[in-house]
């Protein structure tokens, strides 16, 4: 499987170019509409990838100041990133992230997951801003 980080560009420049035509087609449209600057985000340094989501809101609020932007944390929008994201000072913002744990549970039947050990989070300090929005993007169960 391969994501656009496995890719030699400037990411910055690539999804300033898409987001600046999909922004420019839908700022106008129905309160349906929400977008979500990329899902599953790897290969790419936590860093990196929140400097490039911060440019990326940016452009956005400069077309559109309505519609709702989901943002997402590195490693797949890996809960375990979510509390290191940070505070984009925007508004509007629905922070996401990915749960699947107890592997062994969310993932039963899944040939490819193998043998593995039940990891259970004791607890997680997901976020203490103002009007936050979570969204669980992916809790999934194969059976």
């Amino acid at each position: 499987k391969y994501t656009i980080f496995y890719f030699k560009h400037n990411w910055n420049s690539f999804l300033s170019k898409i987001w600046r035509q999909i922004v420019t087609r839908y700022k106008n449209t129905s309160n349906y509409i929400i977008y979500e600057i990329l899902d599953n985000p790897e290969k790419v340094s936590s860093e990196k990838w929140y400097e490039i989501q911060r440019n990326i809101i940016k452009l956005i609020r400069q077309f559109d100041s309505s519609h709702s932007i989901i943002v997402g944390a590195s490693n797949r929008n890996s809960i375990d990133e979510l509390e290191k994201m940070p505070n984009y000072n925007s508004y509007n913002l629905i922070y996401s992230f990915q749960f699947f744990e107890p592997m062994l549970f969310t993932h039963q039947g899944a040939d490819w997951i193998g043998c593995g050990v039940i990891l259970v989070k004791k607890s997680s300090k997901i976020a203490t801003w103002d009007n936050l929005a979570v969204f669980v993007d992916k809790y999934i169960c194969y059976l």
